[in-house]
C-alpha cells in the first residue's frame, strides 16, 4: 500500500515538474528562438483580429464562423502545430543531452 502511494506521489511530482519545465522552455524559446517568437506573434494576431476564433480557442464555444474566420482558425491550428514541433524538438534534444551526461558518468 505504501509503495502505491509513493508511486502516485512521484508521478504527480514528475507531472508537475515536467509541466513547469515545459513552461520554462516555452518562455526561453519565446525569448531566444526567432522562428518560435514569429509563430506566436502570428497566432496572437489571429486571436486579436478574429474575436470569434478567440472565443473558440479560449472558451470552446461560438455561434458560427464565416469562411474568413474558418480560414483564420485553420491557420491558427497550423501555427500551433508548428510551435509544438519546435517545443518537442527542443525537449528531445535536452533529453538526449541529459542521457549523454548520465552515460559519461
Amino acid at each position: 500500500m505504501c509503495e502505491k502511494n509513493n508511486e502516485t506521489f512521484l508521478e504527480d511530482y514528475c507531472e508537475e515538474a515536467f509541466a513547469e519545465f515545459v513552461s520554462d522552455l516555452q518562455l526561453s524559446l519565446e525569448a531566444n528562438n526567432k522562428d518560435y517568437k514569429n509563430l506566436n506573434k502570428q497566432r496572437f494576431k489571429i486571436l486579436d483580429d478574429y474575436p470569434n476564433v478567440r472565443e473558440i480557442i479560449e472558451n470552446g464555444s461560438c455561434e458560427s464562423l464565416n469562411s474568413e474566420e474558418v480560414k483564420a482558425l485553420m491557420t491558427y491550428i497550423s501555427l500551433m502545430d508548428s510551435c509544438s514541433i519546435i517545443v518537442e524538438k527542443e525537449l528531445f534534444l535536452k533529453g538526449m543531452k541529459e542521457v549523454c551526461c548520465l552515460l559519461k558518468n
